[in-house]
């Protein structure tokens, strides 16, 4: 709870301060007005808050932009496991080393609308709508009980059974895309909207009962069931900014 703290407020520091620290970028970075000019392709980015996440990935994208530039795409695409997880989270997995062999896969897709369209300036402010897709397992052990009903099961089982996290929603966002260099930007965002989670196990049926602890607004994210929740996003990323190619008009 203490690192998802500290990371929230990391994460609001950030996005409040940076586009204050950036307004008078063609004064501090004279640079830029001799480059604005130049039409933008795309921007590689990495998600580096990701890995700090309880179901980390390592995470990169690519934002394509028409040569007009108004709008962009922006496909995402992570991985991650037991061993780049830094987290030791036991109420997620029922209080014990439930984490072996665990694997993260993460896919998002983004639509934007810049304002003014996307001329390489300081800052361009956008609105944007995004679906994302997530699935985790891990293997996990413990007591299960059978043939449950109203809370009463027949009989307990010790099992070691494998449980899979698929979570898949949508955001509409806003947010800024500032100029740290010719080459480097830093996006910040910030968004709303809805997740559906579905928690299962090919070895479990719908009446049995993991006994796991309900944690995070009364949703146990280790029990098998389908979930509907609200959903907010907020973060940054470092983009590396990719030019079209400028083709000479002599012959």
């Amino acid at each position: 709870m203490l690192l998802s703290r500290n990371l929230f407020l990391l994460i609001a520091g950030v996005f409040l301060a940076a586009p204050a620290a950036f307004a008078q970028s063609y004064r501090y970075f004279p640079f830029l007005s001799d480059t604005m000019a130049r039409k933008p392709l795309g921007v590689i980015k990495l998600a580096p808050l990701s890995l700090l996440e309880p179901y980390n990935t390592f995470q990169a994208g690519f934002e394509y932009i028409p040569e007009k530039g108004v709008w962009s795409i922006q496909a995402e695409g992570g991985y991650g496991n037991y061993f780049t997880n830094l987290h030791n989270n036991q109420a997620l997995n029922g209080g014990g080393n439930n984490r072996q062999n665990s694997e993260n896969w993460r896919f998002r897709t983004e639509i934007r609308l810049y304002t003014e369209g996307y001329i390489y300036r300081p800052l361009r402010f956008y609105v944007a709508a995004e679906y994302f897709y997530r699935r985790s397992n891990w293997l996990s052990q413990g007591s299960v009980g059978r043939e449950c009903e109203s809370g009463v099961c027949a009989y307990f089982e010790q099992l070691n059974y494998r449980m899979f996290r698929d979570v898949f929603g949508y955001h509409a966002k806003v947010g800024v895309q500032q100029t740290l260099s010719p080459r480097l930007l830093l996006d910040l965002y910030a968004g709303l909207g809805r997740r559906h989670v579905w928690v299962h196990s090919p070895q479990l049926g719908p009446n049995d009962d993991t006994r796991r602890r309900r944690v995070i607004f009364n949703i146990d994210p280790g029990q098998p069931g389908y979930y509907r929740l609200v959903s907010a996003s907020m973060g940054f990323k470092l983009g590396y900014l990719l030019y079209r190619k400028e083709l000479s008009d002599s012959k």
